[in-house]
């Protein structure tokens, strides 16, 4: 690594932000994924194995498809978390988490107290809008798991072998097991070296991509049986009720990468997922391609993300009201000489 490298100044900028502080919050976005699991998990135990004092926060547990890593001494949970309390934190890192508003908090906390603290925003996400008093954004990097591992290596902090594992299972998700387009020759190095590191490849691998519950297969199928095909099958879209996850047995955090079974179909440019939660509709929208950027149409319903994933959250809507909401905005992107 350079001393011009991006990573060589986030990794003096965070040594620097995290010297003499007593203790640390970490915390990511709501509904985590592979990536946020990662970082939190992985950072804590680093963290952890260097001495500092640190609390890594979920509202739950990891999901299942977790399980056979290993969990930091310092996870809490909403179930454990009454005595997290905002004065007993000198500083807080957020992980992953493109806008302050998406940080999965502790019972009683809000953005605002969280904010009131100082805050280090760590983030890959290119629509992040720099929302901490440090702020360490590489939107160049498939995996915030990507830029702490550069951050620990530049750093020389030990790093367990369990941590290792975090960070490559963060990077895997990121990047679909290296099927995505953000595969870059650097994330792949930055793999390699977490193997040298003590990062078990194979055990990763395995755990997270060969082991799928029958349940979880049998939605995904009765998902695309029931897909709607949009703009000349440009769009596949399906809709995913809290009916439909009872009856298959699936809790909706398990639901995470369901939608990359369903962006696979040939002709399809966009591939969309309209998931019912009390209040709301939460919208996740894969690109095949960089030719239809799904991070506009994420912003354009008040959401964000990457170019080829993104998602936002339409409060206040029914499954229906949501729907033209989202074909609206699809439309001159997706059918701009043809009908619906």
């Amino acid at each position: 690594m350079t001393q011009d490298s991006p990573f060589a100044a986030a990794a003096a900028a965070f040594a620097a932000w995290v010297r003499g502080r007593r203790s640390l919050l970490l915390l990511t976005h709501e509904r985590p994924d592979g990536d946020a699991f990662g970082a939190l998990a992985g950072l804590a135990l680093v963290l952890e194995a260097a001495g500092h004092r640190c609390t890594a926060y979920l509202r739950e547990r990891p999901q299942p498809r977790y399980a056979f890593l290993s969990t930091p001494a310092s996870l809490r949970t909403a179930a454990d978390s009454a005595t997290l309390e905002p004065a007993g934190f000198d500083g807080i890192i957020a992980l992953d988490c493109a806008r302050l508003e998406r940080l999965e908090l502790p019972p009683g906390w809000t953005p605002a107290r969280a904010a009131a603290r100082p805050l280090l925003n760590l983030d890959h996400h290119a629509d992040n809008p720099a929302y901490g008093g440090e702020n360490l954004v590489l939107p160049a990097t498939a995996a915030s798991c990507q830029i702490l591992f550069e951050l620990v290596a530049a750093l020389g902090l030990p790093l367990p072998a369990a941590a290792a594992d975090w960070f490559l299972a963060g990077i895997f998700m990121d990047t679909g097991a290296f099927r995505f387009a953000n595969t870059t020759p650097e994330v792949l190095r930055v793999t390699a070296r977490l193997v040298e590191a003590g990062g078990d490849y194979a055990r990763v691998m395995d755990g997270l991509f060969f082991h799928e519950p029958l349940n979880r297969r049998l939605l995904a199928a009765e998902l695309l049986q029931e897909a709607c095909f949009h703009f000349n099958g440009r769009l596949l879209l399906v809709l995913l009720t809290p009916e439909k996850l009872a009856g298959f047995g699936v809790t909706a955090a398990e639901t995470e990468g369901l939608i990359d079974t369903l962006r696979v179909i040939d002709g399809v440019q966009v591939t969309a997922m309209l998931q019912v939660e009390p209040g709301a509709v939460r919208v996740s929208l894969r690109a095949r391609d960089p030719s239809t950027p799904v991070d506009e149409v994420a912003h354009a319903l008040g959401g964000g993300g990457h170019r080829l994933a993104a998602g936002a959250k339409l409060s206040g809507r029914t499954a229906e009201a949501a729907e033209l909401e989202l074909l609206a905005v699809l439309r001159p992107r997706l059918a701009p000489a043809v009908g619906d």
